[in-house]
């Protein structure tokens, strides 16, 4: 691959990834209900950010059952025009439809868990070095990561007064990011 390909291959990559990533944000925000008010001052230009691109598709695609429809097909469709051009980039081709449809939700899938093992880490980390200190940041963090922490919680007492269950958490979501994700990536890819 050209010097002048990877290059370009990276700016759509780290374009798209940065996009995503806003807008998985606001897609917690909005999935945890966050009070956003409480929070930095960033917050306000997730929102100008995404709301260009969110709020045609809230006419069509409205809140269900707590999920916020509109900010999920926009994640599916930010990471299906990403394959779009990287595979445009790559092969010099349009990918199969069947492909286009797969690698997206890999991706999506896979970005989520690692988002969820980010957050883990970072709460777990904050409470050896700031035990008992309230912040807007880490109460937001501690309410996302709890979907995936208070069933380990049950499951794994604290040993010693060492909470294990962070670490069961990242290898069991690592475990189905490997399972599931990874090989709809790859068969994603292998078809376009």
């Amino acid at each position: 691959m050209s010097a002048i390909r990877e290059a370009f291959l990276f700016l759509i990559k780290i374009v798209f990834e940065l996009y995503f990533l806003i807008v998985l944000i606001r897609f917690m925000f909005e999935y945890f209900k966050v009070q956003t008010s409480t929070l930095p001052p960033i917050v306000p230009y997730i929102y100008k950010v995404t709301d260009p691109l969110i709020q045609p598709l809230q006419k069509f695609l409205p809140t269900h059952k707590g999920i916020p429809l509109a900010t999920g097909v926009l994640l599916f469709l930010i990471k299906a025009i990403e394959f779009l051009f990287i595979i445009l980039l790559m092969k010099g081709g349009v990918p199969s439809l069947i492909a286009l449809l797969i690698w997206p939700i890999g991706e999506l899938f896979s970005q989520t868990l690692n988002f969820f093992c980010i957050a883990v880490i970072v709460v777990a980390i904050a409470s050896w070095f700031m035990p008992n200190q309230y912040s807007p940041f880490s109460a937001l963090l501690i309410q996302i990561t709890d979907i995936v922490l208070k069933p380990a919680r049950r499951i794994i007492p604290p040993l010693a007064g060492f909470d294990l269950s962070p670490i069961a958490v990242l290898i069991v979501l690592k475990f189905i990011d490997l399972l599931i994700a990874v090989p709809l990536i790859r068969i994603g890819f292998s078809l376009a």
